[in-house]
């Protein structure tokens, strides 16, 4: 089994906590997205999206979503449990998950494919960056911050 990395990139970071946070090794495999060794076709025939991070299973399943893999860990290492026990705190959780990734994390992703210099001319893999995207993304990330200080904790 394989987890394919970045050190610099958020998602992958997520993956490591939660590997941390459960006491599980997995074998690493480093790539520099602003290198776009991600894009390059050894990677990508191992992941045709070109993302990070990227599991290898050991039978060749390949999983490339942070909660995905996640799960995958949560399941196959139940303890301690991250992603709830019960119907209410697994609900909450991936509640709380997507307001993170949709309002939050996507924001601060847009800001960054359209204006680091890296990713110029890639935004996404296969796609150009928009340096005319504006402030939305700006504005939505500020909004998220603002409504996540006062969302009711379990």
């Amino acid at each position: 089994m394989k987890l394919y990395d970045c050190q610099i990139a958020p998602n992958p970071r997520r993956v490591r906590i939660f590997l941390a946070e459960k006491g599980v090794e997995i074998e690493r495999v480093e790539l520099n997205i602003a290198e776009g060794d991600n894009l390059k076709p050894d990677f990508l025939a191992i992941n045709p999206r070109g993302l990070l991070p990227t599991l290898v299973l050991d039978d060749g399943t390949v999983l490339d979503e942070c909660v995905a893999i996640s799960r995958w860990v949560e399941e196959t290492w139940p303890n301690p449990p991250l992603m709830g026990t019960n119907a209410r705190d697994k609900a909450f959780i991936e509640s709380r998950n997507r307001h993170m990734e949709i309002d939050g994390f996507m924001s601060v992703a847009e800001i960054f494919r359209n204006s680091h210099p890296s990713f110029r001319d890639r935004g996404l893999p296969g796609l150009s960056a928009v340096p005319a995207r504006g402030d939305r993304p700006v504005l939505r990330a500020a909004e998220f911050r603002s409504r996540s200080a006062s969302v009711r904790r379990w």
